[in-house]
């Protein structure tokens, strides 16, 4: 922000201007995908672990929601039980199985996430 300001008159536009951008649909849309992009991509490793038919990796989706101005990160309906297994159940042997994926990713990329969307904020008001 190189404008020169002369007097509060100036300083509400630029102020006003500020906030358009930062309220700006687009500006949100694009900061919430660039901070989906590092929890996806690491839900989507760790399902290619425990791969079998390659459904947990593929389903594993993120959708921005217009309504709520948020970006929904979760399973696709093929890949239901890719949430029994973040949420464990307990196998028929008495044993209690979770893997998770969602919830793990999200707690180890949550700065990266942070930091994705601050860049694009960052980029859009210089």
């Amino acid at each position: 922000m190189a404008e020169s300001i002369d007097g509060f008159s100036d300083l509400a536009i630029v102020l006003e201007n500020f906030g358009r951008k930062v309220m700006d649909e687009s500006v949100k849309r694009r900061a919430l995908e660039a901070g989906a992009e590092p929890i996806v991509s690491r839900a989507k490793r760790v399902a290619a672990q425990h791969k079998r038919t390659g459904t947990l990796e593929s389903g594993i989706i993120s959708a921005y929601d217009e309504k709520g101005s948020t970006m929904d990160i979760g399973w696709s309906k093929d890949a239901f039980y890719g949430r029994i297994l973040d949420n464990g159940f307990n196998h028929t042997r008495g044993k209690h199985i979770q893997i998770e994926h969602l919830k793990a990713s999200y707690e180890a990329e949550k700065e990266n996430a942070m930091n994705a969307m601050l860049e694009v904020y960052k980029k859009e008001l210089s």
